[in-house]
């Protein structure tokens, strides 16, 4: 494994749309956007994002950025194997 390389057992997932088309590849990542309250508080399905985090389009040779989109039905995440 080289610094260029994923990291093993981190897979690349796909999102499809609701006709199950891609419309973006990336790496998923699951964000809590909620701290919950010591006594008697749960996170709640609405206080959880499912992010794909990507690249940003450039010119040849410039610099990317990396952007995370939250993703909602009825597009899905899938796994690349």
């Amino acid at each position: 494994m080289t610094d260029l390389d994923p990291l093993q057992g981190v897979p690349m997932v796909r999102v499809l749309d609701g006709d199950g088309n891609e419309v973006m590849r990336g790496w998923y990542a699951r964000h809590e956007n909620r701290q919950p309250c010591v006594v008697d508080d749960a996170l709640r399905p609405e206080d959880v994002d499912h992010l794909v985090l990507h690249d940003e389009i450039a010119d040849w040779g410039m610099p990317r950025k990396m952007i995370a989109t939250k993703v909602t039905p009825p597009h899905t995440i899938e796994v690349i194997k």
